[in-house]
């Protein structure tokens, strides 16, 4: 009767063992393969770097698989705990203090995890609030505000220099024909005085009539046909070149056949640049305000998926040093309890 009872519980230990034994394969596998997708989801989310956009319908759904994959996890760990407990039940030898441990090391493990979790997810809710609050929509829109006005004065001011240029070259018109070498001179004088990197006098075709170039001139390009179009009907054409930091003005002559003032002038360095990413920082801020909601949901994903993982894994690690402590036990427990009933042939297994 003793061999038949120690051939039962070894048949049951076999097989909680081997059931122990894939879990302990599959979970650490599985969590480590988990928590790489969770941080790199979390890690592109915030930063915006890789080929997924934030928000985007992709990034959503590898949030939720990777949920499934931490849900099935869980399913693992629930199996191994509902072992520990089905073994209590049955009172085994050993399963109570096996059960009181990993009560114990489970809560030692996972109230801390707990606690940060909350702590993370209150600051992640807010941090999300705080984005989108009037405070940070005012300072967006005001640093384009702000570009945009210096943009804008720079382009008046040129605007205004190359109608009062064209009115005085307006009466020199006769200069252009009679005294070429006069007027190239008066030219000179007019770019100098209203700070033109260059001005041109050109034809429809763009082809220059006369010139006045200084040493930092940028190179000759002709009018596009938009802008010649603009001053056509009486408008001072102007061409924003971000990369030169340029600002080009076109103006019909209207003493002249078919002539126009042509100039350049250098912007403060950094200035049209920072103007076109204040604004798409804007057109981004906005757009972000527009998935706002699924923003959230992306952050609350990630935030749950982190704080799941570190609490299976701090869950895992109480129950396997619960079960390292009160697996020998129970197993000389077991023993003890055989070698009572007479089978003096128990052997204790050291694993």
């Amino acid at each position: 009767m003793a061999g038949l009872q120690q051939k039962r519980d070894s048949s049951t230990a076999a097989y909680s063992n081997g059931l122990g034994a894939k879990s302990r394969i599959i979970f650490p596998f599985g969590f480590t393969l988990a928590a790489l997708t969770a941080s790199a989801l979390t890690f592109a989310s915030i930063s915006g770097v890789g080929p997924l956009t934030p928000a985007s319908p992709q990034m959503l759904a590898l949030l939720g698989g990777n949920l499934v994959l931490i849900a099935a996890l869980a399913s693992v760990l629930v199996l191994r705990l509902s072992r520990i407990l089905r073994d209590r039940k049955n009172q085994r030898a050993g399963a109570k203090l096996h059960a009181r441990f990993a009560a114990l090391f489970s809560l030692a493990a996972a109230l801390p995890a707990i606690i940060v979790a909350a702590f993370l997810g209150v600051i992640l809710n807010r941090g999300v609030e705080a984005w989108f609050s009037n405070q940070v929509r005012t300072v967006v829109d005001n640093s384009v505000g702000v570009a945009r006005s210096y943009v804008r004065e720079a382009a008046e001011n040129l605007r205004s220099e190359v109608l009062a240029m064209s009115a005085d070259l307006n009466n020199a018109a006769p200069m252009l024909n009679a005294d070429p070498k006069g007027y190239q001179k008066y030219l000179t004088q007019q770019a100098i005085y209203r700070s033109f990197a260059a001005a041109y006098v050109v034809d429809r075709s763009g082809a220059i009539l006369a010139k006045a170039e200084s040493p930092r001139a940028p190179g000759y390009e002709s009018p596009d046909k938009q802008a010649l179009r603009d001053a056509n009907r009486g408008d001072v054409a102007l061409t924003m070149i971000e990369k030169a930091d340029l600002i080009r003005a076109l103006y019909r002559l209207k003493d002249y056949d078919g002539a126009y003032i042509y100039v350049a002038r250098f912007a403060d360095a950094g200035i049209l640049e920072t103007l076109r990413r204040s604004e798409a920082s804007v057109v981004a801020y906005r757009q972000a305000e527009e998935q706002r909601g699924r923003l959230q949901l992306q952050f609350f994903l990630s935030y749950l998926e982190i704080a799941l993982l570190v609490l299976l894994g701090s869950t895992w690690l109480g129950i396997s040093a619960a079960t390292g402590i009160a697996a020998p036990i129970g197993r000389l427990a077991q023993a003890a309890e055989r070698v009572t009933k007479g089978d003096l042939s128990t052997r204790v297994d050291p694993g």
